[in-house]
């Protein structure tokens, strides 16, 4: 029996595929949906770290720093593996390990224990975003993907508003250990339900997908692959954009609520909310404008955005805590143009590299984004302990992240493909 043939290039694909489409798409991003409970829970756990361990300031920016280092490096890794085995197993296989990890880091009674377990945590977590990019680049038509990638990074923004609102509510009514232990539980109940249902690829339904590239494309591709996309100076300047847009995000993430929480203020605490909130939104806004005005000059969106982000950080540094609803709503849209800048640097990746290579690129690139963001909590860390604890040190960082983010995107269009 023949099985119906398809491309995956077109948008008329029928009923039934469209379904498997959006299911296949729909419980990936339930399971990120609850990945980031299994690492930006820290943020949390910053000050009662500090004062059960004897840690400072420092120390906590080295141990978030080596997270995101090795979360990155192990973005290369997973990355290349994807493209080559079954990147459902590869997830699921990274959210099981993470789950384990937090347990046990819960229990740690030093800076070293802490940290050797908080760095292979990182490797665990790293498994995640490559594989899934590969499951929606095998799953959903080029002309489609800044879209399905927008409701990717959606699912990863609203991660954030999840592991913030259970964090928060954790770290009001216990101990520091528990918000590595109880926010993992809905993460390992969504972890099995992707495991059952996921497949791979529409091949598996009897599907006989149309290629977008030759044998001989692949052939060569698969053998230089690394090679061929770190040769590609329009692919490098939007890893360069990454890396410099990810050093903004990880400061806001980590240091904001750390920010808020050193307030002592329970009405405070909550106004973090907004950060996530405002980046979910923007992943998603990202993506429809960057398919439906800008498919041929994504690079725009990311310097729109990335200029907007840094704009709203000197307006941040002039307004009073006290201005509760101010601070809300200035957080909620930083969040909106840094996190939504991410959604069409990824999109690029599906214009300049091809498609037997993407989830290699996915992990350099997002590699790239995390060595940046490591480096970057280095730096935070190391100047908010020189200086009494001034957190809004971190802001400063963040706005220059944002303006050379806008500065390497402005070379990075997408009308070039990687051969």
């Amino acid at each position: 029996m023949n099985s119906p043939a398809i491309s995956l290039e077109l948008n008329n694909t029928g009923t039934q595929l469209r379904f498997l489409q959006w299911r296949m798409l729909l419980i990936t991003m339930l399971c990120y949906l609850f990945f980031y409970t299994g690492r930006q829970n820290y943020s949390f756990a910053i000050l009662g770290i500090q004062e059960e361990l004897n840690l400072t300031a420092s120390h906590t920016g080295i141990i978030s720093g080596m997270l995101l280092l090795f979360y990155g490096g192990g973005q290369i890794l997973s990355g290349y593996l994807g493209d080559r085995y079954s990147p459902k197993l590869i997830i699921s296989m990274g959210a099981l390990a993470s789950i384990l990890l937090n347990h046990f880091v819960s229990f740690s009674t030093g800076f070293w224990s802490f940290l050797i377990l908080w760095c292979a945590n990182g490797l665990a977590q790293s498994m995640g975003f490559a594989p899934g990019s590969k499951l929606i680049t095998n799953w959903w038509p080029k002309e489609e993907r800044s879209f399905a990638m927008g409701c990717f990074l959606f699912s990863s923004g609203l991660s954030s508003v999840v592991t913030f609102g259970l964090c928060l509510f954790v770290i009001q009514n216990y101990s520091w250990p528990w918000v590595f232990r109880l926010p993992l539980i809905p993460f390992l109940c969504v972890t099995i339900i992707f495991y059952l249902f996921i497949s791979d690829r529409p091949q598996e339904y009897g599907y006989q997908v149309a290629s977008e590239n030759t044998n001989k494309e692949n052939s060569s591709s698969k053998q230089n692959s690394i090679l061929m996309i770190i040769s590609n100076k329009k692919f490098v300047l939007a890893s360069l954009a990454m890396g410099f847009c990810s050093i903004a995000r990880y400061g806001l993430i980590i240091w904001v609520p750390v920010y808020y929480l050193k307030a002592a203020s329970d009405h405070n605490v909550w106004i973090t909310l907004a950060l996530p909130f405002g980046m979910a939104l923007g992943s998603i806004v990202a993506g429809y404008l960057t398919d439906k005005y800008f498919a041929e000059n994504k690079n725009h969106v990311i310097s729109i955005f990335m200029i907007m982000a840094a704009g709203l950080i000197v307006v941040f540094l002039k307004v009073p805590n006290e201005l509760v609803t101010l601070n809300i709503l200035i957080l909620f849209v930083c969040g909106f143009f840094v996190y939504g800048a991410q959604t069409p640097l990824f999109s690029i990746c599906h214009d300049l590299i091809d498609k037997h290579n993407l989830s290699t690129a996915m992990g350099l690139m997002n590699a790239t984004g995390y060595a940046f963001a490591g480096m970057g909590e280095f730096i935070i860390g190391y100047m908010i302990y020189k200086n009494n604890n001034n957190f809004k040190l971190m802001f400063i960082v963040v706005l220059i992240s944002c303006v050379l983010s806008a500065l390497m995107a402005i070379g990075a269009n997408n009308d070039t493909k990687c051969k």
